[in-house]
């Protein structure tokens, strides 16, 4: 079974032109077959099996934050801080509590 092109143009055409008319949000823009991309959580781009189709993407320069779905030039920072509890001893005097740390306790 053969099509022409000139029988196919029109129906490329109206798909194209529908495309072009669907708004990406703001720092994105419609790319054929952008794949998986990175993001801020994954920093390299993964592969992927997403069909070749006509996306928003992050506009060149920007990324996408998972967290938020946003495109962003930079990368929101992780809270990373170090909390420090002391444990009271059974008899009361704080010279013989425990000393507990947790480090790099991600807060979101």
């Amino acid at each position: 079974m053969r099509i022409s092109f000139t029988r196919l143009l029109p129906l490329i055409l109206l798909i194209s032109s529908s495309l072009l008319k669907r708004p990406c949000p703001k720092y994105e823009i419609i790319k054929a077959c952008p794949g998986c991309p990175a993001t801020c959580q994954r920093r390299k781009p993964a592969v992927c099996l997403i069909p070749c189709t006509f996306q928003c993407a992050c506009r060149d320069s920007y990324i996408r934050d998972e967290e938020s779905g946003k495109c962003v030039k930079v990368c929101p920072q992780k809270l990373t801080t170090e909390i420090v509890i002391l444990t009271p001893s059974h008899d009361d005097n704080p010279k013989n509590g425990t000393l507990h740390q947790i480090k790099n306790l991600h807060l979101h």
